[in-house]
């Protein structure tokens, strides 16, 4: 598992790279709602410190720091790869979607179309970042269900095997002689 520093850390690097490039698709991104956005990116953050293993021989062999620095450079590329090129192209093909939808079929007119666009586009996006991040963090979920299960049966059954065993019966003294 991945220590939660630097998955944090990498996740305030991926942010402010977030806020700081250049986006070549800015008219389609400026309809976007942030929540679903922040829900997939906690969701991945949370998958990558829970799954992300270490190779054995840096686990035994290497430094703190370099465990660290390898931490965080595959955080970032993890992050990287599901925010930029799958959650962001999933978001843009739904933006295009809709507004091919509702547009070019004359459903609604463009300014109606641009004055609830964030709804619209939300309408979408938050129902499938609420299953992407229930279906991401199922396992996980099931992983400590088991385990609290496993300490329940374990509990139950030390209760079980002292409450069976009776206490040794004291015998008379006259019987001992």
């Amino acid at each position: 598992m991945a220590s939660w520093y630097s998955v944090g850390i990498a996740g305030l690097m991926f942010l402010l790279y977030q806020w700081f490039r250049e986006d070549p698709l800015k008219e389609l991104s400026a309809g976007k709602p942030m929540l679903p956005s922040v829900l997939v990116s906690i969701c991945v953050l949370d998958v990558i410190a829970n799954k992300v293993q270490l190779p054995q021989p840096l686990l035994y062999t290497a430094c703190w720091i370099y465990k660290f620095i390898f931490e965080i450079i595959v955080s970032i590329f993890v992050l990287y790869l599901t925010m930029n090129i799958v959650w962001n192209s999933l978001e843009t093909l739904i933006v295009l979607t809709m507004r091919i939808i509702l547009c070019g079929y004359r459903l609604l007119s463009e300014e109606t179309y641009k004055r609830y666009e964030k709804y619209w586009i939300g309408g979408i996006t938050l129902p499938l970042s609420l299953i992407i991040w229930v279906i991401l963090s199922r396992p996980i979920f099931c992983m400590r269900v088991h385990l609290i299960r496993n300490i329940d049966n374990a509990m139950k059954y030390l209760e079980r095997t002292f409450q069976t065993k009776k206490a040794p019966q004291k015998r008379p003294i006259a019987a001992l002689r």
